[in-house]
């Protein structure tokens, strides 16, 4: 028979493997979006509130340009760390003129950079841990 301090042991290493799948929001769907210029394109998104990823119904890699305030297509960096946005933008040219490959990703050490800093951020605008 499991003891009681092996019993709250148990009981706390499930909790906090139910916490890390309740803390995100998963998400994989197509997504209507309308660029500046009122063109109306449809992409791809999945991902949570951590790390998502989103391309074209084609597979071509989108990134969102805070700029324009719109969707362009998405480059690799050289060392693969980043997605870089473009010139071209979604529903207005053709990407394979950029050479660009379909379905891009960056480095999984590079995602688990970007997850852990946007949980940080998280964490730090909700003060979860230091409530626990």
């Amino acid at each position: 028979m499991i003891g009681l301090k092996n019993r709250v042991v148990l009981l706390i290493g499930i909790l906090a493997c139910m916490a890390s799948f309740i803390c995100a929001a998963p998400f994989a769907k197509k997504i209507e979006f309308v660029q500046p210029d009122g063109t109306q394109i449809e992409l791809w998104g999945e991902g949570d509130e951590f790390y998502a990823v989103f391309e074209t119904l084609d597979g071509y890699t989108v990134t969102f340009d805070e700029a324009l305030k719109g969707y362009v297509y998405a480059a690799l960096s050289a060392d693969g760390s980043q997605l870089v946005p473009t010139a071209l933008e979604v529903g207005k040219g053709d990407p394979q003129t950029l050479g660009l490959a379909k379905h891009l990703r960056i480095t999984p050490e590079a995602r688990q950079r970007q997850v852990l800093e946007r949980l940080r951020k998280w964490d730090d605008a909700t003060g979860t841990t230091k409530r626990w």
